[in-house]
């Protein structure tokens, strides 16, 4: 504790000082203080009192850190119910975030199996249901149409390529002629 009022007196604070107020102390007194500033016998007194500075921030950073940590296992000051609080929602995030399934009564099972499509809700959502249901039927009929086709001519083409009144043939672009 003597050292934390050592280092709050070196930045030239008080006792109670936020995090924010000492960050912005140290930076003020860095600028005023480098050794880069200062030149010739100036320049040694600046650089004892650089670190000095330098050490009593690192002092307070240390002690702050300390206390976060004791916090955050749940001791030490700032401890308690509405820590615990936060921490929950963290984990689990806010009330807002679910919605309707955060409040009392809530049924998940509402909307399972067009239960409640009785409301005009419900309804438009069978209606959606049940085009989706036809495209998707739609697609995997003209799917197995155009299957079914190009298997029908392949075995076609394979029927006459052995009786021989087909012959296999490809077109080279190169020399621009059919070959056999």
């Amino acid at each position: 504790m003597a050292a934390c009022r050592e280092s709050l007196r070196a930045l030239g604070l008080n006792q109670g000082a936020t995090p924010a107020e000492i960050k912005t102390a140290f930076r003020m007194l860095a600028k005023t203080w480098h050794p880069d500033k200062h030149s010739g016998a100036s320049k040694a007194a600046a650089e004892q009192r650089f670190k000095q500075i330098a050490l009593a921030y690192e002092t307070l950073v240390a002690e702050e850190a300390e206390a976060s940590s004791s916090t955050a296992r749940g001791g030490g000051r700032g401890a308690g119910p509405r820590r615990s609080r936060e921490r929950a929602y963290e984990t689990w995030g806010t009330r807002a975030q679910y919605g309707s399934a955060s409040r009392p009564g809530y049924n998940p099972y509402q909307g399972y199996m067009d239960f409640g499509a009785d409301t005009p809700a419900g309804e438009a959502r069978a209606r959606t249901e049940r085009r989706r249901m036809q495209w998707t039927l739609g697609c995997v009929a003209t799917f197995v149409l155009g299957l079914s086709a190009v298997t029908l001519s392949a075995r076609r083409d394979n029927r006459r390529l052995e009786s021989g009144e087909l012959v296999e043939a490809y077109f080279n672009q190169v020399t621009r002629r059919w070959e056999k």
